[in-house]
């Protein structure tokens, strides 16, 4: 992704979220302006049960809202928490079954189709489900066309696919999009609130000088037993809170980042904005959870998981609507204290709770699962071909922007299994298919029409 106001073609700015820009045509200055930004201010003057039954009534209302529509209305379903939670209030507020869409893998660990149908079958919709393969790869240059600009998030294929899938049925589907950021969902966020503690702990001339001296000098060894990677661990302790999340949250952290770029742009793109971004958004919260859901909505959301999301359906004439992102509702959800939204470990708690008398116990216990491709597999099979003829081969239109042979290596790491390079290598592998349409001749780049996106897909229907 290209965060923030950036864009990847000179001479172009994103208008920001939230924002306006107003142009005096006669001084011809421009103005931004933003005329929103969500507070955190915990209530604690409620009880559990108060904050039940205020969570359900706000998100029920922001379903029923989105569902105002001329044209019929479906919802995605993946079996996880929020989408089954949208697919439920939504059903209840239709006299019809409602169209619901699911994409799945063959790879089991990644396959949430069982979790959906399940879902399906309680709230009696009318399901549609797919199932991705490998010979999806087919889709990257068309990816690299509606996309824009280089973008690495893996699941953009699944999204596209399932954006075509819903667009046969139906012109407006409802998401699950923004529970996580909302109510704290993310396992990272469990994760990083340990290591908070941990690090208001100690004291800061400890972790400014002996933490970050181990930290530097600890190896990055994926081969090695889970509680010996320590690598990160250490180097977020030795960081302020900010700091140490926008690195939690980096694809590609240093020295491998700025080894994986050319000699010639090591001076000018070693800086990582998004980091910036997300240190600066952390600051906005009022405590450790609600600072990483800050710089979640400061990075991640806008720049990468809502453009993965509207970029894909809209290539398909598709309209995604997502309730949980409705500003009342977040407005709610931002003075929900911490200690409801993660307890003793469980993220999104406090919606769990609420969601009892609503969903299966199977679907209320399911551990998170992201939206993603099998990409670490995938890399060593089927998709290696794109990597060495893309990425890899003398001719590769990333071979001025990249070192190759840092990548060789890191590829051969990972194709041995002796490293995880799939985030990475996906994103090298984007950026050569976004360099192949966008720099060369004007007349490389054609335009493909959204019937062109060919599927290879096991189908069922429900």
């Amino acid at each position: 992704m290209v965060p923030g106001n950036r864009c990847i073609f000179r001479g172009i700015e994103k208008l920001l979220p939230a924002h306006t820009l107003t142009l005096d045509v006669d001084k011809w200055h421009v103005e931004r302006h933003r005329y929103w930004q969500l507070q955190f201010a915990p209530d604690r003057s409620l009880g559990i049960r108060e904050w039940q039954e205020a969570l359900f009534e706000k998100l029920r209302e922001a379903v029923q809202v989105h569902m105002v529509a001329d044209v019929p209305v479906g919802s995605f379903l993946s079996g996880g928490l929020d989408s089954s939670i949208v697919t439920g209030l939504a059903s209840s507020m239709t006299t019809v079954p409602l169209r619901t869409f699911s994409m799945g893998f063959r790879e089991s660990q990644f396959n949430e189709l069982p979790a959906a149908r399940e879902v399906a079958s309680h709230f009696g919709t009318e399901h549609t489900e797919e199932v991705v393969t490998a010979d999806v790869a087919d889709l990257l240059p068309k990816l690299a066309f509606h996309y824009d600009e280089p973008f690495a998030d893996s699941s953009a294929i699944p999204t596209l696919l399932v954006s075509q899938i819903a667009a046969r049925h139906v012109k407006v589907v409802l998401s699950g999009d923004g529970g996580d950021e909302a109510l704290g969902g993310y396992s990272r966020y469990a994760h990083d609130l340990k290591e908070a503690r941990i690090r208001n702990a100690v004291p800061a001339w400890m972790r400014g000088r002996w933490l970050a001296a181990l930290a530097s000098a600890w190896p990055k060894a994926d081969r090695l037993p889970r509680p010996l990677r320590l690598k990160t661990f250490l180097t977020n302790l030795a960081l302020d809170p900010g700091e140490a999340y926008a690195n939690t949250l980096s694809l590609c952290r240093q020295p491998l980042r700025h080894q994986l770029l050319s000699p010639e742009l090591r001076p000018t793109l070693s800086r990582e904005a998004a980091r910036g971004i997300a240190a600066d958004g952390f600051r906005n919260g009022c405590d450790d959870l609600s600072g990483m859901i800050a710089a979640d909505m400061a990075t991640l959301l806008p720049d990468d998981y809502l453009v993965k999301v509207d970029r894909a359906s809209m290539a398909n004439g598709l309209e995604v609507r997502p309730p949980m992102l409705d500003h009342e509702f977040l407005e709610l959800c931002a003075t929900i204290p911490s200690e409801f939204k993660i307890r003793s470990g469980e993220t999104k708690w406090l919606l769990r709770e609420t969601a009892k008398s609503m969903l299966p116990a199977g679907i209320l216990n399911r551990p998170k699962q992201g939206f993603e491709i099998p990409l670490d597999d995938w890399l060593r099979g089927p998709l290696k071909p794109f990597i060495e003829d893309s990425v890899l081969a003398g001719n590769s239109p990333v071979g001025d922007l990249i070192d190759q042979s840092v990548a060789r290596e890191m590829f051969a790491r990972h194709e041995a299994g002796t490293g995880r390079h799939g985030s990475t290598l996906w994103s090298l592998l984007s950026l050569a298919f976004w360099a192949e349409q966008h720099l060369k001749e004007p007349s490389a780049t054609t335009t493909i029409p959204a019937a062109e996106l060919e599927l290879t897909t096991a189908r069922g229907t429900r």
